[in-house]
């Protein structure tokens, strides 16, 4: 059973688990922190959410001076030449970010009848993919097939994400599969973390993970923080924006300061990628968000650091 408090859904085994202590510079020692402590998670930016409007090199500018570590792209290289493709990964560098995920495969891997289109798309963007120096490619499903029944429809979708697979790992890329709700999609195949959790067992691929969008799985499915919990082995990129309107963390009905205390009481320690619309100018809502998840994640991890 669960209930709802400040308008996000938790158990009552959770509840006892969110409680905030004092900051991890304060109960723990350096020297102590740096022995015992998990990875600390990196911080990214959705380039499109900041607006197609806005040049490349400004939104390069934005991320750097919010203080993220990476940039993620959603297609914005299917223009360029391969010439193009190296002086955008210049100019990356330049400004001391990575693209630590893209987007880019048109063609859903749900999408039956098109899977050798879907992996010669797929073929194509893992090629930009190493050139950026990018070692994440997000899929996105496409559409329920209306005349095949779901358990068939799925048991096909892991025989697509298998050669997939082995096409992305010969370049070391990995996978992250990502469900999008249906309000977004109405005819959405991949529709939830713990589906893509399913998926992923048919799979039986190590590089192919799944892409934890909070906006989306809150529309969906609600239960943020149990689902969290149930498949962070399986998460491997995490993308926020509070929901439903897609605001910065805090303007919507999730309660984020229990998200990143849950992310830092599961170790979490890979990719966190902001995908919120930023109103007016975006770097201070985006330096407020990053500050956010740093200091609730690492008081959690002071409260689960031995003693």
């Amino acid at each position: 059973m669960t209930m709802r408090t400040d308008h996000f859904p938790v158990s009552r085994r959770m509840l006892g688990r969110m409680a905030i202590g004092a900051s991890m510079a304060s109960l723990t020692p350096f020297s102590a922190m740096a022995a015992s402590a998990p990875p600390a998670p990196r911080f990214s930016v959705m380039a499109w959410a900041l607006g197609h409007d806005i040049p490349f090199e400004r939104q390069l500018s934005i991320i750097s001076q919010a203080g993220y570590q990476g940039i993620e792209l959603t297609g914005e290289f299917r223009n360029w030449t391969k010439a193009e493709t190296r002086e955008a990964a210049s100019r990356i560098r330049g400004h001391g970010l990575v693209v630590d995920a893209m987007a880019g495969v048109r063609t859903g891997f749900a999408k039956i009848e098109a899977t050798a289109q879907f992996l010669t798309e797929l073929s194509q963007v893992i090629e930009s993919a190493v050139t950026l120096g990018c070692g994440r490619v997000i899929l996105v499903s496409g559409p329920v097939a209306p005349d095949m029944a779901p358990a068939e429809q799925q048991s096909r979708v892991a025989e697509a994400l298998q050669k997939a697979a082995e096409l992305a790992a010969a370049a070391s890329i990995e996978l992250v599969i990502e469900p999008i709700d249906r309000f977004e999609n109405p005819t959405c195949f991949l529709t939830g973390a713990r589906q893509a959790k399913s998926i992923l067992q048919q799979v039986n691929k190590p590089n192919v993970k799944i892409l934890f969008d909070i906006f989306h799985e809150q529309r969906a499915y609600g239960n943020v923080l149990e689902t969290l919990e149930l498949l962070i082995k399986d998460i491997s990129l995490i993308h926020i924006a509070d929901s439903p309107q897609r605001g910065a963390p805090g303007t919507g009905e999730l309660n984020f300061q229990r998200v990143y205390s849950e992310l830092g009481r599961l170790g979490y320690h890979d990719w966190i990628a902001m995908e919120f619309y930023p109103e007016g100018d975006p770097v201070p809502p985006l330096l407020t968000a990053r500050h956010q998840a740093i200091e609730a994640m690492s008081r959690q991890r002071a409260l689960e650091a031995p003693a």
